[in-house]
């Protein structure tokens, strides 16, 4: 869509600072339904936007680290859907962003937990889903021969490699602090790349399950032994939409999802799929139904893009919700000269 029909109408984009690459892969989700992209919206600052034109914002996102920046300024028009409200800040959300969330609503939670806190507190609200269950494949792309494997446990990678000839290639959705936006985004984008290739995924995380839903890729999601109810809350409303496992499990852990022979998913998110598509196509008018990333086939060199995303768990329990040794000065500059952002989901 050219800028003529839309030239009086601004389009805004959430962007990011934290540590999870998921977070980009929801805007990327976003960015289907937008014409143009005339600014980034950095969640963290929603509150001090300012534009001389009202400017339409998809709010699907995790929010959010600093509970004060919230609600966001008069220069943005919201389309409140596929929202978190994460756990730990829900004692501290005040009065005013409550009541703008009832003046916007009604609003779509991306989990039951978001939905059961914002009813509670009076606010219209209802199962949205995740924006990411949008997400199309370019029909183009032949599958691969390689499974992926995002975020486990050593135990279960050996497992896997056990159990299959085919390579299983080791990823994590955790970044170092030094990515600018563009690349952070380039990173989304090959994320994505390598999930519409895989041969099939198996993964803690949200936004790689989610996402292969959307691009057709049989997707087998680990529950870890020790995941906390923030975690769990996170995926409630997906019931039946997953192939699940437990890591307490062990060998049988694939005893249902054979990882030569996976099976499909199930379809019952396509109705939550079809609903976020009418919603958000409703608020901005447009609809480009196009995958957002390009065609490349190297895995190879896309893998090793990937494998500079380092995530040791060791590291990670001592500082709490950043990445590697190696970075600790940069970190520690980042998080308490440039208040960046904690390890959002």
């Amino acid at each position: 869509m050219g800028r003529d029909s839309t030239s009086a109408q601004k389009y805004g984009l959430l962007s990011y600072s934290s540590m999870n690459i998921g977070d980009e892969i929801q805007s990327i989700a976003a960015q289907r339904f937008l014409p143009r992209i005339d600014t980034l919206v950095h969640r963290e600052q929603v509150n001090t936007f300012k534009s001389s034109t009202k400017t339409k914002l998809i709010m699907n996102a995790w929010w959010m680290w600093e509970p004060k920046r919230f609600p966001p300024s008069d220069s943005i028009d919201p389309l409140p859907i596929s929202m978190y409200i994460r756990d730990d800040i829900r004692d501290s959300f005040n009065a005013r962003s409550l009541d703008y969330l009832k003046k916007v609503g009604p609003v779509g939670c991306r989990d039951i937990s978001t939905l059961d806190y914002l009813t509670g507190k009076g606010v219209d609200a209802y199962f949205s889903g995740c924006l990411t269950l949008t997400l199309n494949r370019n029909p183009d792309l032949p599958r691969g021969d390689f499974i992926l494997a995002i975020d486990l446990p050593d135990s279960v990678l050996r497992l896997m490699r056990k159990k299959t000839g085919r390579r299983v290639l080791s990823l994590t959705a955790i970044l170092t602090p030094s990515f600018t936006q563009n690349q952070r985004f380039d990173l989304a984008r090959t994320m994505l790349y390598l999930l519409s290739r895989a041969h099939c995924v198996v993964t803690t995380r949200l936004h790689a399950a989610l996402p292969c839903l959307a691009l057709g890729t049989p997707v087998l999601r680990l529950d870890l032994a020790k995941d906390n109810n923030n975690i769990k809350s996170r995926f409630s409303g997906y019931d039946g939409c997953l192939h699940v496992a437990h890591e307490g499990m062990g060998d049988e852990i694939f005893a249902n999802f054979d990882l030569d022979n996976p099976p499909a998913n199930p379809d019952k998110f396509l109705p939550i799929r079809e609903d976020l598509v009418r919603r958000t196509t409703e608020f901005t008018g447009y609809d480009s139904n196009a995958a957002s990333y390009g065609y490349m086939d190297d895995i190879d060199a896309l893998v090793r893009v990937m494998q500079n995303l380092k995530y040791d768990r060791r590291v990670m329990k001592k500082t709490l919700w950043w990445g590697r040794t190696g970075d600790l000065l940069n970190i520690w500059f980042q998080k308490f000269v440039l208040k960046k952002t904690k390890n959002d989901r």
